[in-house]
């Protein structure tokens, strides 16, 4: 049952992560749209284009240290990292500047804040309701994801947190299955067909060292023996890792 929980964790860290990734992407465009409308006026477009990498470390600095903000207060102190590599660019201007371009960065911080956050409101919304996939995070996993999969699709047991993006608004344990449901399910699962390898899996990973001896206990495993809880399954891929590595 330890095991059946640490793999749940697992797999909802993978999708928090993996739904971190894609903010950061968004996020970057958000900034760098915003930089030449708001500043483009004012400065050049190469010493905006030289102030993109110095401004996005500010802000994903801000990003990795505030994860445990609330999103609108978290997204509010993001934008205002931007404000010191944005006040370092106007002052090594040469010439004057009217006191507009010295405006611009509350602009600036005010609308990626507020355009983050609605941004990042829409992704919870997509990796919840499985408008990314049913598994988000494999894109970003090797070999290990066929237990992250097998959670995910198999067993579909998605990413825990509809009812609080909903704000609870039928109850609690309502419109989805608890956590410990979702946990006693991985623990007491029981399949024939756990490890089926496709023709494609097997024509990348032919010729390894240790295939054939790791693909046949994974046959055995998955097609001949029922499993009888989920700490087999995890011993069965440590198992396939250490003779592929």
């Amino acid at each position: 049952m330890l095991m059946a929980s640490y793999i749940y964790i697992l797999c909802q860290a993978l999708d928090l992560r993996a739904m971190q990734m894609k903010f950061g992407l968004e996020l970057n465009s958000i900034a760098v749209k915003h930089l030449f409308a708001l500043f483009g006026p004012y400065l050049q477009s190469t010493t905006l284009s030289a102030l993109i990498p110095e401004l996005l470390r500010a802000l994903h600095r801000s990003l990795d240290s505030t994860t445990t903000m609330d999103a609108e207060a978290r997204l509010t102190t993001v934008a205002g990292a931007a404000a010191v590599p944005l006040l370092d660019a106007l002052a090594k201007h040469n010439g004057h500047l009217p006191a507009e371009a010295y405006e611009s960065i509350q602009t600036f911080r005010r609308q990626v804040a507020r355009e983050g956050l609605s941004r990042l409101e829409s992704l919870r919304c997509e990796f919840l309701n499985g408008e990314r996939s049913q598994a988000p995070a494999s894109e970003y996993m090797g070999r290990t994801k066929v237990v992250y999969e097998f959670v995910r699709l198999k067993l579909g047991i998605q990413m825990h947190g509809k009812e609080n993006l909903a704000q609870f608004a039928d109850g609690l344990n309502e419109t989805e299955l608890t956590i410990g449901h979702n946990i006693t399910l991985i623990y007491e699962v029981r399949t024939t067909c756990l490890f089926t390898f496709t023709e494609a899996s097997r024509s990348s990973l032919l010729g390894h060292p240790g295939w054939t001896a790791a693909a046949s206990m994974c046959e055995i495993a998955g097609r001949t023996l029922r499993l009888e809880n989920f700490v087999y399954v995890y011993h069965v891929l440590n198992y396939l890792l250490s003779v592929l590595n």
